[in-house]
């Protein structure tokens, strides 16, 4: 029977949907079939794709329904009728939160908001943490990103600042990735009050996601506060665990939905796609054919609709996730090759090569073998099947190094490094980062015996692109001078017990960098982190880390002396 327009048809299809979201999505189809195409065809659309707020209505849970421990946790909260919402808040303006296909009403809806006004980050509601571990996950995070984003819409009111904190206490992975870059952003507009409830939000979360993006603040933020206040937080986690940092950043790495063997099919039914890290850590799916897909395709006629949606709908929120963690961790990677940071083995194999999504980024470096002394007997790589293969390509067993590193080229003999490059012709392999290829410098025979860098001299840049190229490299800006501004930058290498200074003619303007004068480099020298008084003869700075350093200054004068 075909339904006509009118509200007869709308309360028809509103059926449909309760049936849906029931879980009888074959009944429905088998019933879609009977009708006409075009009319069939309509009607999936409005059944299978809806996701308005007639569908959050359409099934919700009643005195009968409500789980028992819903109610306990709403009665602890008293009088619940008599809660206002805020002015600025039209409670249908928030989706619904949904435990096990059926919504919240809106009393239950009300009380959540009061649960969330009573928290506090050392204290949170018992009928937030029991919806946190029933609820589902995507729907705690619309709902407290769109809470958060009325709030901000409204000039974010401090006295409501419990809006934020909500994605603290019920939001994962899309609530994480919504609020880090907020984070930086309003620092550089100096909204400071809100800088520290995000990061206070991030920490409350606790989850990997979250604690990553912590991590990536700190990493990419120019501004010293800032990033100190993130390593707070991280330093504060990982004590908590009993963890160093860098122990802490190696357990935070979500797997992004990935399986153990770091796969992810999105499944339409009759065609499947398989998840790969493409070129540039670009998330990609492959079809059947093995075709490289930027994204999913739109469904078809012969797929499941419903399977279709919901693989769309994960690859988005997948693509997004991966996108992010795949620039921290390869930022974080690039850093433990200039540091040499070294793994046991037992943990390189379990935090990286056998980590769903971390073994992607394995398979496109070059890593050093260790002996007990800290010499290398080897280098390999890590295949797609997990194995270690040597430069000529033969399985390697890890049973007799101590530890595991990423290889600086400059480590490596031209021969090394010719091997090498072949093997990732012939395999198509692609690096995180510049690796093999990396700009190598050295210091002149002239430098060598000195203690200052004068290859820059005379070369003059904007202060302003120093401030926007080296903060992003952990330079620190240093204290201001007579004149108001700043005219050092430095930058330390604990494991090498090393600090870098450079100092400059002009000066960085302290409250808005876009005031600062043109800069001229004077020198530039390394001295020892413990006392940093007397400069080191260039000759007996560690290789890595002069290259490195030229490698900054060159990208930020373009002087390629």
């Amino acid at each position: 029977m075909a339904i006509e327009g009118g509200k007869l048809a709308k309360a028809a299809v509103d059926i449909l949907r309760d049936l849906k979201l029931k879980g009888h999505e074959e009944l429905i189809i088998a019933w879609l079939g009977e009708q006409p195409e075009e009319e069939a065809e309509k009607l999936k659309k409005e059944i299978f794709d809806y996701a308005g707020k007639a569908e959050v209505a359409a099934i919700q849970f009643n005195e009968l329904t409500t789980p028992q421990w819903l109610k306990e946790g709403i009665n602890s909260l008293g009088r619940t009728k008599k809660i206002k919402p805020p002015e600025w808040l039209n409670i249908i303006d928030l989706p619904s939160i949904y435990i096990d296909n059926i919504g919240l009403n809106q009393e239950q809806i009300l009380a959540v908001l009061l649960a969330i006004k009573k928290s506090k980050q050392d204290s949170i509601h018992p009928l937030l943490i029991e919806l946190k571990k029933y609820a589902m996950p995507e729907s705690l995070d619309n709902f407290t990103v769109q809470l958060f984003e009325l709030w901000r819409k409204e000039d974010a009111p401090s006295k409501d600042k419990w809006a934020m904190f909500a994605l603290g206490y019920l939001g994962s992975e899309i609530a994480a990735i919504k609020l880090a870059p907020l984070i930086i952003t309003w620092r550089s507009e100096l909204k400071h009050q809100r800088v520290t409830w995000g990061l206070d939000c991030l920490k409350t979360m606790g989850t990997d996601t979250a604690l990553m993006q912590l991590n990536g603040i700190a990493q990419k933020t120019r501004h010293k506060n800032l990033r100190k206040k993130a390593l707070e937080q991280l330093a504060i986690t990982a004590k908590e665990r009993n963890l160093t940092t860098e122990e802490l950043e190696d357990r935070i790495v979500p797997t992004c939905g990935l399986d153990e063997q770091g796969k992810r099919i999105f499944d339409f039914g009759v065609r499947q796609f398989e998840f790969v890290l493409g070129e540039g850590m670009k998330p990609q799916v492959k079809d059947d054919k093995d075709k490289i897909r930027a994204n999913l395709p739109k469904p078809g006629k012969k797929d499941d609709p419903d399977k279709a949606n919901n693989a769309i709908s994960a690859w988005k929120i997948l693509k997004k996730q991966i996108t992010q963690v795949t620039k921290i961790q390869a930022t974080r990677l690039e850093q433990a090759m200039i540091t040499q940071r070294r793994w046991n083995v037992d943990e390189f194999e379990l935090r990286i090569v056998n980590h769903p999504l971390m073994t992607h980024l394995a398979w496109g470096l070059v890593w050093g073998g260790y002996d007990v002394k800290g010499n290398r007997v080897t280098t390999f790589r890590i295949a797609e099947d997990r194995t270690s293969r040597n430069i000529e390509n033969e399985t390697l067993q890890l049973k007799d190094i101590t530890t595991v590193g990423i290889v600086h080229a400059i480590a490596l003999t031209p021969e090394e490094k010719a091997k090498w490059n072949q093997i990732w012709l012939d395999y198509e392999l692609f690096s995180p980062f510049p690796q093999l290829n990396r700009e190598l410098f050295l210091p002149t025979p002239e430098e060598r015996e000195t203690t200052l860098v004068t290859r820059f001299k005379d070369i003059t840049i904007p202060g302003i692109r120093l401030v926007s190229i080296f903060e992003k490299q952990e330079w620190i800006r240093g204290g201001t001078g007579d004149g108001g501004g700043c005219n050092e930058h430095s930058k330390t290498y604990p494991n090498a017990g090393l600090i870098v200074s450079i100092k400059y003619t002009g000066g960085i303007a302290m409250w808005d960098v876009r005031d600062s004068s043109d800069i001229e480099i004077t020198r530039c020298h390394f001295a020892p982190l413990e006392t940093q008084q007397k400069a080191l003869s260039l000759k007996d700075v560690d290789a890595i880390i002069f290259s490195e350093v030229m490698r900054d200054l060159t990208r930020l004068t373009g002087n390629q002396n």
